[in-house]
């Protein structure tokens, strides 16, 4: 009884000791693509009082989607840098904390790109903060992205009010 109880414990610990942890299991190369859109609180001309009165009101403005590759490299501890690797952009580098399955990015300020006006292809580079949280499943990882600032879009100024902004990756095999 004691040899059979001993192997159990050493195929235990054999078992528990291949594990990856959460960050080793988030590591790695991954193909991205991001999308979404903002709901921004504007002033513009109120034509009904014959255009000379400005009204606040709420616009949506879709963001330019992004795509390109991913990798998520270990930093230390729970810690890991995200460099998205922008296709036709800039590099995009995030650090994040791993919990388990979830990742909470650390805000950073970069330029993304808004549609002007709503079905036109006129877009516009507006500086914005980008923070968030996402999780891993499986062999992806799925990023719900938080933008917030106010920026000048085409004459009006914007503020962003909310944002439904995610980035889904998935692994590279």
């Amino acid at each position: 009884m004691r040899k059979f109880l001993f192997c159990l414990l050493i195929a235990a610990v054999a078992v528990c000791s291949c594990r990856k942890s959460p960050v080793e299991n988030i590591c790695g190369s991954y193909s991205f693509k991001t999308g979404g859109a903002l709901e921004l609180k504007t002033r513009v001309i109120d034509v009904e009082s014959g255009g000379v009165l400005l009204k606040d009101t709420i616009i949506r403005r879709n963001v330019v989607p992004e795509s390109g590759q991913m990798r998520i490299i270990s930093e230390s501890g729970d810690r890991v840098v995200l460099s998205m690797d922008i296709f036709a952009g800039d590099l995009v580098v995030m650090n994040a904390v791993v919990n388990g399955d979830d990742i909470i990015l650390d805000p950073i300020d970069r330029k993304v790109f808004v549609f002007r006006e709503s079905g036109l292809s006129v877009m516009e580079g507006v500086n914005v903060n980008v923070s968030g949280s996402g999780k891993r499943l499986g062999g992806s990882v799925i990023l719900n992205l938080k933008y917030q600032g106010s920026f000048d879009l085409g004459l009006y100024p914007c503020t962003i009010v909310s944002s439904n902004v995610n980035c889904v990756a998935n692994r590279n095999e």
